[in-house]
């Protein structure tokens, strides 16, 4: 199989997977949004971002070490998911209680110690969610994209009935984050499931050890990686109830977060197959395959992100309307900046993903921890003046930097990117629609329909423009196969059995 089409393939099963996630997520929070009301759910939002903010440390590091080590060394899999879920929950455990013991002091910082039960309370979805993310991640080494995505449709799809069900049984605050923990122990069982590896793939025979040394060692700094991006998705929100003070203010920047983040969440399925691919390319020294993968998948990032940047920009009124309705249409301004800043960030996801599986990912920490810090400058300049706007603002600004400092870095590195002239059709495509989008204002659930046609119009224009050649690719692969005669045919035969068996 050639190396594009499986990272596409990979791609596609863990894109579904996260568009699942997506609509569960927008159905807990326009179900919490509109039976708790701005304020009520301000402190769900930042209830719920310090919870993100305090997994962070257990949902990237040593489950990405996993990952990579699994993808090098397939054979000692067992040993190696064994040995990272023993790390994982000494950790993860640390971790509940450090955050226990913190909760105070979050409520004194957010000038709230309501919040302080409820963030005690949250503590307990740490250890559960962390050996949960083992699992994802020895299935994302092992390639089966499939079954990852699996378990996370089964945990997604779950999350928001099971949340929504005990708020509306009374339990209001408690039983959502209640939910959390019962969600996150429901996706500990079934990933446990789909990772029971079968013996006719050679996983029995395994070395006694593999050392924890060299899992600690790579998980360091992408966990501290993973820090510093969680805090970068979620100060500004933090900022704005500390120095706002208002759990209005902090419900309308939550609901216009939770829409502008979706760029985000679909690029983590693209992220997610790049990372064991390039881990080994750069293993095997394959530099040509390497490059290929970078161009690849920069391209296919900008080709589905940026149409969506410009048009729910254009559209931010409207949407904020269908989705929250009324009440919360001071969001739409702040949608409208926000989501340039976090489609963004989408770009400075697979760069720097690309970076840690290139056996650099204390170059990712370091530029997260600089890009953090100007993320709190500029926040604390702009909220007081500005408001959730500022907040907005701030938080682009800094972004757009990261993205362009890891680009240059990978373009150093690894002497790839996506090629200019993709760039420069790409953006041809989506002035259209742009423009349609500021001139055509659609209401109501017929705005879903307008962004259909916007999109079929955005893809029939790329087309035109052969960015996207039709049939093409199968074009090729039928003359490859038919210069490589009958060796080719068992050849490829072959490596089609093979990735049928990672599947």
């Amino acid at each position: 199989m050639d190396p594009r089409h499986a990272l596409i393939k990979g791609t596609i099963y863990l894109t579904i997977g996260q568009i699942v996630f997506v609509i569960s997520s927008y159905a807990l929070h326009i179900g919490l949004a509109r039976y708790l009301g701005p304020e009520g759910y301000g402190m769900f939002g930042v209830i719920l971002y310090l919870t993100i903010m305090a997994r962070s440390l257990v949902n990237r590091g040593i489950p990405q070490a996993v990952s990579k080590y699994i993808t090098e060394n397939e054979e000692h899999a067992t040993t190696i998911k064994n040995k990272g879920l023993f790390i994982q929950t000494v950790f993860s455990i640390f971790i509940t209680i450090l955050y226990l013991g913190c909760a105070p002091i979050l409520g004194q910082v957010l000038h709230d110690p309501s919040l302080v039960p409820y963030i005690q309370l949250s503590a307990f979805n740490i250890p559960f969610f962390g050996m949960y993310m083992i699992y994802i991640y020895v299935l994302n080494g092992k390639r089966w994209f499939g079954y990852q995505a699996m378990v996370g449709i089964i945990h997604d799809t779950l999350l928001p009935l099971i949340i929504i069900a005990a708020v509306l049984c009374g339990f209001a605050l408690n039983g959502a984050i209640m939910g959390l923990i019962l969600t996150a122990i429901i996706g500990c069982v079934v990933g446990h499931f789909y990772c029971r590896f079968k013996p006719n793939n050679n996983l029995l025979e395994c070395p006694p050890h593999f050392p924890s040394s060299k899992i600690i060692s790579f998980a360091i700094p992408v966990t501290i990686f993973a820090i510093f991006t969680s805090a970068l998705l979620n100060i500004d929100l933090l900022l704005v109830k500390g120095i706002l003070k208002e759990n209005i203010q902090a419900g309308f920047y939550a609901a216009a977060r939770s829409l502008a983040i979706t760029p985000f969440f679909i690029s983590i399925a693209l992220s997610r197959s790049i990372f064991p691919a390039i881990s080994k390319s750069v293993a095997d020294n394959n530099h040509s395959l390497t490059k290929q993968y970078i161009q690849h998948s920069t391209r296919l990032l900008l080709i589905w992100m940026i149409p969506v940047v410009t048009i729910v920009s254009a559209t931010s009124r409207e949407i904020i309307l269908l989705i929250y309705s009324l009440p919360y249409l001071p969001a739409a301004m702040p949608l409208s900046i926000l989501i340039i800043g976090l489609g963004t960030f989408t770009i400075y996801l697979i760069l720097t993903t690309i970076i840690t599986a290139g056996d650099n990912p204390k170059i990712s920490m370091w530029m997260n921890i600089g890009i953090l810090i100007i993320d709190v400058i500029i926040n604390l300049c702009l909220i007081p003046r500005y408001g959730i706007i500022g907040a907005a603002i701030a938080t682009s600004i800094s972004i757009i930097i990261g993205a362009i400092i890891s680009a240059i870095y990978v373009f150093i590195r690894f002497k790839a990117l996506v090629q200019p002239i993709s760039v420069a059709r790409i953006i041809i495509a989506t002035i259209p629609i742009y423009l349609l989008s500021l001139w055509i204002h659609v209401h109501g659930f017929w705005l879903i329909g307008w962004y259909g046609l916007l999109i079929v119009g955005y893809a029939t224009i790329l087309i035109l423009i052969r960015e996207i050649k039709v049939g093409d690719e199968e074009r090729l692969t039928r003359r490859r196969g038919e210069r490589g005669g009958e060796g080719g045919k068992r050849v490829t035969r072959g490596m089609r059995r093979e990735a049928q068996t990672r599947m």
